[in-house]
């Protein structure tokens, strides 16, 4: 079983780390493991979570691994350092959904963060050992 821990992953540049930081352990089955790139530049529920959870199939024999990608679309307001969300691109169990109002700079980076953290090792571990990080 992997144990809860920060991943660091290349950002779509190739050559930029992005830590996403180990923000609670997953409880058992059904319950996730999530993390946060703490991206300081945005106020924490506007910032990218990645989170897995694992659990039994109904007759007991596989284990299953979800994990999902959210990264919320934020856009200025018009109060001064004010930004709402307006959207966001998720990506569950291999399913993206990629708003088409999204600054292309921004998907082209959230897609290369979600794929890189399914190729990371921690998640790769999670799911061939059929536990989320605890």
């Amino acid at each position: 079983m992997p144990a809860m821990a920060n991943i660091t992953v290349k950002d779509s540049d190739g050559t930029t780390d992005r830590v996403f930081t180990a923000l609670s352990p997953s409880g058992g089955d059904g319950s996730s493991a999530l993390w946060r790139f703490e991206d300081m530049t945005r106020v924490p529920g506007h910032r990218i979570t990645a989170e897995i959870k694992t659990m039994w199939n109904g007759p007991k024999t596989a284990r299953r691994a979800v994990f999902s990608l959210r990264a919320p679309i934020v856009q200025a307001t018009s109060v001064a350092g004010v930004n709402a969300k307006v959207g966001e691109i998720r990506m569950e169990n291999g399913n993206w959904i990629i708003p088409q109002d999204a600054p292309s700079t921004f998907i082209a980076g959230t897609v290369a963060l979600g794929a890189n953290l399914m190729a990371s090792a921690l998640i790769k571990s999670a799911i061939a050992d059929g536990f989320a990080p605890t």
